[in-house]
């Protein structure tokens, strides 16, 4: 199956290697927003403010279209709203390049705030409807980019809640940590080292479990020499093997090639 989600090349150069402005920044050509951050920045400058957050910070965003798109300019955001459908919370990983829940974002009425929580620090710009107005009408082909991020990360969704219904704890786990890997990582040998602590209370919110299960499957992973979990960053240390795990644990369920779990091994980088 190979890595998780693909080659994490682009990580060669490290987090470190971002840039306030668009033109310098290492994840442009796999931003989800790269066109429509650059116009709104030369069209409105003062009205798109990028701030820098810490980590741990935690603020409210009043999603929807009405109010703009907050894009990850560097960093891992987590992500958490209260779904009335499910009645349950849904959550999710927002890296490099990525919109705060972009689902949401582009529709014109909020469905009310989410919680955005910075697992690492992290940099934010905010585009005001505004400007992706006098953006999209400038050149409307920008759209297109922002809805295939969208479908990227709705796909992930679903792989994710396949997983949960399909899979045992250990295998969740080890996805969620190749997520994050592809999201913020840099190589190291065979393996990456992610610049966060990890969290059992996020962890078991992504997986679908108990922050006392996760806080045990991280320990066997440790007995396992695959993860060593440190005081502020997390190492992997043999990425193709968490790959298998993943792999061993969704064909047993009976699922082709066509199934997105299947194909897990596309890209958010792919945007």
């Amino acid at each position: 199956m190979g890595r998780c989600f693909g080659p994490l090349d682009a990580f060669q150069l490290g987090p470190q290697a971002f840039s306030a402005g668009c033109e310098k920044c290492y994840s442009r050509a796999l931003c989800s927003a790269d066109e429509l951050v650059t116009a709104s920045r030369n069209l409105a400058p003062s009205e798109c403010p990028l701030t820098d957050y810490p980590a741990a910070k935690v603020f409210l965003i009043q999603s929807g279209f009405s109010t703009g798109l907050y894009v990850v300019c560097s960093g891992l955001v987590f992500e958490s709203r209260w779904d009335q459908g499910r009645q349950e919370p849904v959550s999710h990983l927002v890296g490099p390049g990525g919109i705060i829940d972009p689902a949401t974002a582009l529709q014109r009425t909020p469905r009310g705030a989410i919680t955005a929580t910075m697992l690492t620090d992290a940099s934010i710009i905010f585009v005001p409807h505004h400007v992706v107005d006098r953006c999209l009408d400038e050149a409307p082909q920008r759209m297109r980019k922002l809805l295939e991020y969208v479908c990227t990360q709705l796909r992930l969704i679903e792989v994710r809640y396949h997983l949960r219904s399909s899979c045992d704890v250990y295998a969740r786990v080890v996805h969620i940590l190749l997520w994050m890997a592809d999201l913020i990582g840099s190589m190291s040998g065979e393996g990456a080292k992610l610049p966060l602590k990890c969290d059992r209370r996020v962890l078991a919110q992504l997986v679908g479990s108990s922050p006392e299960t996760v806080s045990r499957i991280l320990s066997r992973l440790r007995e396992e020499n695959l993860v060593l979990c440190g005081t502020h960053e997390t190492e992997i240390l043999n990425l193709t093997m968490l790959s298998k795990i993943v792999g061993e644990a969704i064909n047993p369920v009976g699922m082709d090639n066509s199934s997105p779990a299947a194909n897990s091994s596309s890209s958010l980088r792919t945007n």
